[in-house]
């Protein structure tokens, strides 16, 4: 890994710690880093005081903690496939990273609707109700969700029914 200096004006420290920030980061320098483009003395010494750093304890993140990283799969629907369930009725949508969520059901054949949204800025769970006045038959519900930089898609076939509303059983 090859580190230079910085485009965006800052420091051998910051740009040090953004790359130790990750283990996949961290194992890259430790295969041996090298410096290009460096101007100055200042420069060279800043880099080679930031590799010293680093040596200490190259399993370390920096000061500033281990980067978060957004992974795909941070969203769920709680209920059974081809559960029955009733309108009128609830299920769970989980969600595990910041973004935006926003439920659908589409029929069989037919036009898709919405029928929840949700705005997370860290782990939720969220109670979607099934509108009462849908048809009865087989349905399909998809959650969309957008965030950091992620777009992800679920989807769970289910059967509306007549009756009673009531929660629906979670998905085991």
């Amino acid at each position: 890994m090859l580190i230079g200096p910085s485009g965006w004006s800052a420091t051998q420290s910051a740009i040090w710690s953004r790359v130790r920030s990750t283990s996949a980061g961290r194992a890259m320098l430790a295969n041996g880093p090298g410096a290009f483009g460096l101007k100055t003395h200042d420069d060279g010494v800043a880099w080679l005081s930031e590799y010293r750093t680093f040596l200490t304890n190259p399993l370390a993140p920096p000061p500033s903690g281990d980067a978060r990283l957004a992974e795909v799969g941070g969203v769920r629907i709680l209920v059974a496939t081809n559960a029955l369930l009733p309108r009128g009725s609830t299920f769970k949508v989980r969600v595990s990273r910041p973004g935006n969520a926003i439920v659908l059901m589409r029929p069989e054949s037919g036009k898709r609707r919405v029928i929840g949204r949700v705005a997370v800025r860290s782990s939720k769970t969220a109670t979607i109700r099934i509108p009462r006045r849908i048809d009865p038959g087989k349905w399909r519900i998809m959650v969309f969700m957008s965030g950091e930089g992620i777009k992800d898609k679920v989807s769970r076939n289910v059967q509306i029914v007549r009756g009673a509303a009531g929660a629906a059983n979670p998905a085991t």
